[in-house]
């Protein structure tokens, strides 16, 4: 077999091979959390759950806001979108689980990764990471808010060679804001410890500042003075 055909073949068996890799960690990362969701509700909304993350991850894309209707019809096919449209409808409405569940699966799987830490002896960092979801088309939510598009600023950077750039006044678009914890030590992968959002607007409104400081605190009750917090510089400003 010549070089090129080589190639080839080693180009069409690269995507198959990671996302089988990619299918097979998430399996083991969503075990505890599918288990325990298999004594609160149908094994057919399980299923619905465990197949919404795998398409969720193969069509989560920056301009793809995948709709309800556009998350059916890649969770089964083009023909049945209305059927998947309601499999995922269903799930999400049912009254017998919330989000606390995986909150919960995900901050125990944090506390092992931080004991196993913290029994080799390394030091255990906390790094705090925000930043918004812009949802710049979408104006029918009523829980979407105002945030700042990093989008537009980067659009209206001067560059060598154009005239009248725009003034700097940020842009504000509908949007989500968000944070991220991470456990990490001195190698290895970090992880995750907690994944909020909220918004400043409508029913479900929160002032971020709050929503900082329950983190905080249920850290500090958690892991106490045993934790470095790592802040990036914008947190500089909001102390």
């Amino acid at each position: 077999m010549n070089t090129a055909a080589k190639q080839t073949n080693s180009e069409q068996e690269w995507p198959q091979s990671v996302g089988l890799f990619y299918q097979q960690r998430l399996t083991q990362f969503t075990h505890s959390i599918l288990e325990e969701l298999t004594t609160l509700i149908d094994v057919r909304l399980v299923r619905t759950f465990s197949q919404l993350l795998i398409t969720l991850l193969r069509f989560r894309h920056r301009n793809q806001g995948l709709l309800l209707s556009e998350l059916g019809e890649h969770l089964l096919s083009a023909r049945q979108a209305p059927a998947g449209t309601k499999r995922i409808s269903n799930l999400l409405r049912s009254p017998h689980w919330s989000h606390t569940l995986i909150q919960t699966s995900i901050r125990a799987k944090a506390q092992t990764f931080y004991e196993q830490l913290h029994q080799q002896g390394q030091r255990v960092l906390v790094l705090w990471d925000e930043s918004v979801m812009e949802k710049p088309e979408t104006l029918a939510s009523e829980d979407l808010g105002a945030v700042r598009s990093s989008k537009a600023r980067r659009l209206k950077r001067i560059r060598p060679g154009y005239f009248n750039p725009p003034d700097g006044k940020p842009v504000c678009v509908p949007g989500l804001e968000w944070v991220g914890i991470l456990l990490a030590g001195a190698s290895g992968a970090p992880c995750l410890y907690e994944f909020a959002w909220w918004t400043r607007r409508g029913e479900h409104a929160r002032q971020g500042a709050d929503v900082l400081s329950d983190i905080l605190t249920e850290l500090t009750h958690r892991f106490g003075q045993t934790v470095f917090h790592i802040f990036d510089r914008g947190y500089a400003s909001q102390a």
